[in-house]
C-alpha cells in the first residue's frame, strides 16, 4: 500500500505541478463572463464558460484597475493569465492579468503571432540592443508636435540636462497614415539628425489608440535605426512591439527623457565629491611626504650627530694619545739633554780644574808635554779660581 498524504500536501503538490508548467503561463482563454463580482477590495471574481465547460477566474486589484472596460455578465472576453491551484479549496482557477473584449481578442491573437515571429527573427535579442550614450549632446524626439508627451520630454530635459539640443521630428501617432508617417520620420531622423540618442514617444490612450505601435513596419524601422532609440508609448502597463524592439523601453515619455540624459545636479554633486576626494587625497599625500621628509631629516640629523660624537670621541682619544706621545717624547728629550749635559760638563776643562788640576797655556795654546817648552818661555798657569804667569827655568 502506498503511503498516505494529507489534503494540504496533495493540493500543494498539484499547485507546484501547475506553476511549473509553461503551457499554463500567460494562457489566453476565450469565454463568456458569468457570476461576475466586483469586490470592494478592487478584485474581480467571475466564471468563464462556453457551451460545455466553465472555469473559475480571479483578477486582482493590481491588474483590474488597468482593465479598459467594465466587465459584465454575458460579455464575451479573452482573459490572459496563469492557471494554478487555490490550495485552500483545492480548486484550480485562472489568475487573470489582462482581459480584452472578444473583438479585441482576435486582434490580440494576431499581435501575439506577430510578436512570436519577430522574436524568432531576433528583433528582440538582448545582444542586438545598442548602448545609450552617457552624455548626449543632441536628442531626436519622434512624436506628435501637439501632444503632451513632447512637452513632458522638454520639461524633463530642461530640468535634468539643459546642455542637450532637441531635434523634433513631428509625426502622426494615430490614424490610418500614422504607421507610414512614423516609418518615414524614423528613417529621416536616423539619416539626417546626427543625434546621439532618439526617443519615440506617445502619451497614454486606449488599446486601440496605441495599436499603431504594434505595426510590423514600425517595429522593423526601429530595429533598422543605427541611432540608439528609447521607446515611450502609453503608460507603465502598456506594452507594444516597439517596446520589445527598441534599445530601451521607458514606461512614460517623461521617464524616457530621464533615461536619455544624466541629472546635471547629480553630476555637479559628483564632481564636487570627486574634487573633495582629490584634495583630501592630495592633502593626505602631501602630509605623508612632509612627514616622511621630516622623519628623514630627523634620522639624518641623528646620524650626523652620532657620527659627529663618534668622531669627536675619536679626535679626543687621538688628542690624548698625541699628548701622551708628546709628553713621552719631551721626557725622553729631557733625559737625553740631561745626559748630554752631564757628558758635556764632564768634558769641560773647568770641571777638571775644579778637581785640583791646572792648565798650562803657552802662546794661547794648551801645553800637553814638558818637552813642548823651552827654558825662558813665558807661560800662564790657569787654576779653577784664577791664573798666574811664570817663566820656565
Amino acid at each position: 500500500m502506498e503511503r498516505s498524504v494529507t489534503v494540504t500536501e496533495l493540493n500543494d503538490y498539484l499547485k507546484a505541478v501547475m506553476d511549473g508548467d509553461g503551457n499554463l503561463k500567460m494562457l489566453c482563454v476565450e469565454g463568456e463572463i458569468s457570476g461576475f463580482v466586483a469586490h470592494s477590495s478592487g478584485h474581480y471574481y467571475f466564471t468563464l464558460k462556453d457551451g460545455a465547460s466553465a472555469v473559475k477566474a480571479v483578477m486582482f486589484k493590481g491588474y483590474s484597475r488597468f482593465c479598459e472596460f467594465a466587465p459584465k455578465n454575458g460579455m464575451s472576453v479573452m482573459a490572459i493569465g496563469d492557471v494554478s491551484v487555490y490550495p485552500r479549496d483545492g480548486v484550480y482557477q485562472l489568475y487573470v492579468k489582462r482581459m480584452l473584449q472578444a473583438g479585441v481578442g482576435e486582434v490580440f491573437l494576431a499581435y501575439e503571432e506577430l510578436k512570436r515571429r519577430l522574436e524568432k527573427e531576433g528583433l528582440f535579442a538582448p545582444e542586438m540592443k545598442k548602448a545609450l550614450p552617457h552624455f548626449p549632446e543632441r536628442i531626436a524626439v519622434v512624436t506628435s508636435p501637439t501632444g503632451a508627451a513632447l512637452q513632458d520630454i522638454r520639461n524633463v530635459l530642461k530640468r535634468r540636462y539643459p546642455l542637450a539640443e532637441i531635434a523634433l521630428y513631428p509625426v502622426l501617432v494615430q490614424g490610418e497614415r500614422a504607421a507610414e508617417d512614423i516609418v518615414e520620420k524614423l528613417a529621416q531622423m536616423d539619416r539626417e539628425s546626427g543625434a546621439d540618442v532618439a526617443i519615440l514617444a506617445r502619451g497614454g490612450g486606449s488599446v486601440e489608440d496605441l495599436f499603431v505601435f504594434n505595426d510590423e513596419r514600425i517595429a522593423r524601422a526601429v530595429f533598422a535605426c543605427s541611432t540608439p532609440l528609447i521607446s515611450a508609448v502609453g503608460h507603465e502597463t502598456d506594452f507594444t512591439l516597439v517596446d520589445f524592439v527598441s534599445d530601451k523601453r521607458a514606461p512614460t515619455p517623461s521617464a524616457a527623457a530621464e533615461i536619455a540624459v544624466p541629472d546635471i545636479m547629480e553630476l555637479l554633486q559628483q564632481l564636487s565629491s570627486y574634487e573633495d576626494r582629490m584634495f583630501s587625497a592630495l592633502a593626505s599625500q602631501t602630509n605623508y611626504y612632509v612627514s616622511a621628509a621630516d622623519g628623514a631629516a630627523e634620522r639624518m640629523a641623528r646620524t650626523f650627530l652620532s657620527v659627529l660624537d663618534k668622531n669627536r670621541t675619536r679626535c679626543s682619544e687621538a688628542d690624548m694619545r698625541l699628548q701622551a706621545a708628546a709628553d713621552k717624547t719631551m721626557q725622553n728629550i729631557r733625559i737625553g739633554l740631561a745626559a748630554l749635559q752631564a757628558k758635556l760638563e764632564g768634558m769641560n776643562p773647568l770641571e777638571t780644574l775644579k778637581r785640583g788640576f791646572a792648565a798650562v797655556i803657552h802662546k794661547e795654546k794648551g801645553v800637553k808635554r814638558a818637552a813642548d817648552l823651552d827654558v825662558g818661555d813665558r807661560i800662564e798657569i790657569r787654576f779653577a779660581d784664577g791664573s798666574i804667569r811664570a817663566t820656565v827655568e
